[in-house]
């Protein structure tokens, strides 16, 4: 990954640009420190892979902040190297938060389950041991609520406006159309 986390364009959920994602998240600690939860998921988007690494800062009994960055890599070919860089791009956030706030304040959400019924199982310890050997409490399926619900959501498009959502839907159709047709 050539470009560091930190340099890519952070958002709200409300799709207000954030200019700098270091000091955003360390003014939400100047009352006292606050829980911050950190975790990415995927979608393949054709040749490409677009994770998406939230950051949410919890006010305990108030709600919280979300902000979150999108990164396209091209050719992830399994579900290792998915799951592998989703961690990694979580620990990066991580590990710049930690000259600004205690490490003790940061959880890495990983999307994997620790059911071996589920194909990213088989790689649960590996990615927990990833996140403990940095220094933060991991967090896993199905608590994951960071990778797995406000990550995914960001990823998949659900807080984009409903034209959007409505414009994607008829662009989807149309190509299912056409591959239809090219399949006859």
């Amino acid at each position: 990954m050539s470009d560091s986390i930190l340099d890519k364009q952070w958002m709200t959920l409300n799709k207000v640009q954030v200019e700098d994602i270091l000091q955003s998240i360390t003014d939400l600690n100047v009352d006292g420190p606050r829980p911050v939860h950190i975790g990415t998921d995927a979608q393949k988007h054709g040749k490409f892979m677009d994770f998406v690494t939230a950051a949410v800062v919890l006010d305990p009994g108030k709600g919280g902040r979300v902000f979150y960055c999108k990164t396209r890599i091209p050719h992830v070919n399994s579900l290792q190297h998915k799951l592998f860089t989703e961690v990694g791009l979580s620990l990066e956030i991580a590990c710049a938060l930690c000259d600004h706030i205690e490490a003790d304040q940061i959880q890495v959400h990983v999307d994997a389950n620790t059911n071996l019924k589920w194909d990213s199982g088989k790689y649960h310890q590996q990615l927990a041991g990833m996140v403990v050997g940095h220094g933060f409490k991991a967090v896993l399926k199905p608590d994951a609520w960071c990778a797995s619900h406000v990550a995914d959501h960001a990823v998949n498009g659900k807080n984009d406006s409903p034209s959007v959502r409505r414009n994607r839907k008829k662009t989807d159709a149309k190509k299912s159309k056409s591959k239809r047709r090219g399949k006859k």
